[in-house]
């Protein structure tokens, strides 16, 4: 479930702890930045995605990402997934790979409006070709 405030959605991490936000524009994310993370960050000209985590102000563990397109997204939260299970002394191997498959699934399906449209790419093309999620009819 996503929890919209001043251009960013917030998205549970659950069933694990810390606050992940995804911003739904640079500009969003540039604004959203300093106040969330110590230190804050920026989006350059050309980035197609970018990844923040820091101790946040209300002192969890605090990610924000913005993605250009679906494909920008699931790189960028693999970022946040693999750092959080970092954090949790959990290991993602080819030998155990379901907690983060699970994980990315969960946290790409929470995201699903979190990309301005006219970020969005061919996945809205997708959606009105009757598709389901799946990529099947």
């Amino acid at each position: 479930m996503a929890i919209s405030k001043k251009g960013i959605q917030q998205i549970s991490l659950r069933p694990y702890n810390g606050e992940l936000y995804i911003a739904k524009t640079p500009k969003d994310y540039n604004e959203n930045a300093p106040r969330l993370v110590e230190g804050g960050d920026s989006i350059q000209d050309r980035m197609v995605g970018r990844f923040l985590s820091g101790c946040g102000k209300t002192g969890q563990w605090t990610y924000l990402v913005w993605a250009s397109s679906p494909a920008t997204l699931a790189h960028e939260l693999a970022h946040v997934i693999l750092h959080v299970f970092d954090r949790c002394g959990i290991t993602a191997t080819v030998d155990h790979p379901e907690p983060f498959c699970y994980m990315l699934s969960q946290l790409m399906e929470d995201c699903e409006d979190c990309i301005d449209p006219k970020y969005r790419g061919d996945i809205m093309a997708c959606k009105s070709k009757g598709k389901s999620k799946g990529g099947k009819k």
